[in-house]
């Protein structure tokens, strides 16, 4: 059973980006975060809406193309 949490450490190996552009994200809005405690988590299921809307962003580039 994959984790309902991620937390950025776990992100930044999946994803393969680094801290601050997980963070830059964030803050766009793009990212949906949970806080417990002092820890920044990730819900599955928003880290699945964040990963589609990249695939999306990267087929509408490759159309303008």
């Amino acid at each position: 059973m994959p984790p309902i949490f991620h937390s950025i450490p776990d992100l930044c190996r999946s994803l393969g980006i680094c801290r601050s552009k997980i963070y830059i994200e964030i803050a766009a809005g793009k990212l949906k975060i949970t806080k417990f405690g002092r820890r920044t988590l990730v819900h599955r299921d928003d880290l699945e809406v964040f990963v589609a809307g990249l695939r999306k962003a990267g087929k509408a580039s490759e159309k303008a193309a």
